[in-house]
């Protein structure tokens, strides 16, 4: 099981323009999360935005970012948090904070191209050189891994992003597709066919990274890579009905089974597409 906590809805200081966000001006409350975390049989809890690192709880502004994840490590659990690497919270620097949270944060940034040109493009602000300031600050202290979704603005950078990532910054990253929700209906998805593609070169990159490295240091979202067999395995429903693409992974089992999501004002649901509609239509296909 995997508990997800959307904390703010409210707003992002990107404006990327594939975002399935579709902000509604409201935030959790530090309570209200504390209560998910605590009630959450789940080691570790992924917190996600809005902008995580700009939270502030809503009715007592000097609560940040820090606090929220400070108060779930105190429970024994882990946290995962995604953010665009636009801004780090000073105290997430502090010795203090760092020893206490060092073993226990994982830091996911979003990385949208492989240069500054495409990244201002697509997320609207020129600060691809602050991103990559702050990605070695987030990784000289914590765990921290990349990720990029992908759709034919920057479908023909996937190489030079894997490259950016893996021999520039030295990080592993995570591929995905961008969803035809909020404002993912407004841009043009890659086809079917591209999406093998992109599989292919994904399966291409990863052995010689993961040589280098001596770790995985490339993935593909709901996809299962088996290099033994060759065979590529779709576990996510949602993919399916975006991309006309088979579900075909019996040994990995879609996280809408062992997940919850949780967003402000809302009750916990199984996937952040299910309350946008996009797993509404594919339990209606399937039926």
């Amino acid at each position: 099981m995997t508990t997800t906590i959307s904390i703010k809805n409210d707003s992002c200081n990107e404006k990327c323009e594939s975002c399935f966000l579709n902000f509604n001006g409201e935030v959790m409350s530090l309570e209200d999360i504390l209560k998910i975390a605590r009630e959450s049989p789940d080691k570790v809890i992924e917190i996600q935005g809005g902008e995580t690192m700009l939270y502030r709880d809503p009715s007592v502004k000097k609560i940040d970012i820090v606090d929220v994840i400070l108060g779930i490590v105190r429970m024994g659990k882990d946290v995962h948090v995604s953010t665009n690497g636009t801004y780090i919270p000073r105290r997430l620097l502090e010795e203090e904070v760092i020893n206490e949270l060092q073993d226990h944060l994982q830091v996911q940034v979003s990385l949208w191209a492989s240069n500054a040109e495409l990244y201002k493009e697509i997320t609207k602000r020129n600060v691809f050189n602050l991103v990559e300031k702050n990605i070695s600050i987030y990784k000289e202290n914590y765990d921290t891994v990349l990720s990029c979704a992908i759709y034919r603005k920057n479908y023909a950078d996937v190489k030079n992003i894997a490259d950016y990532a893996v021999n520039k910054l030295g990080l592993p990253i995570r591929f995905n597709l961008v969803m035809a929700i909020g404002k993912g209906k407004e841009v043009e998805l890659i086809t079917t066919s591209e999406v093998y593609d992109l599989l292919n070169t994904i399966r291409q990159l990863a052995p010689f990274a993961q040589s280098l490295h001596q770790k995985p240091m490339i993935f593909f979202g709901s996809y299962n890579l088996n290099p033994l067999s060759g065979m590529t395995e779709n576990n996510c429903p949602a993919v399916t009905f975006a991309y006309n693409l088979p579900m075909t992974s019996a040994m990995s089992p879609c996280l809408m089974l062992t997940r919850k999501y949780h967003s402000p004002g809302k009750p916990a649901q199984l996937c952040e597409f299910f309350h946008q509609g996009l797993m509404e239509k594919v339990v209606l296909e399937a039926r």
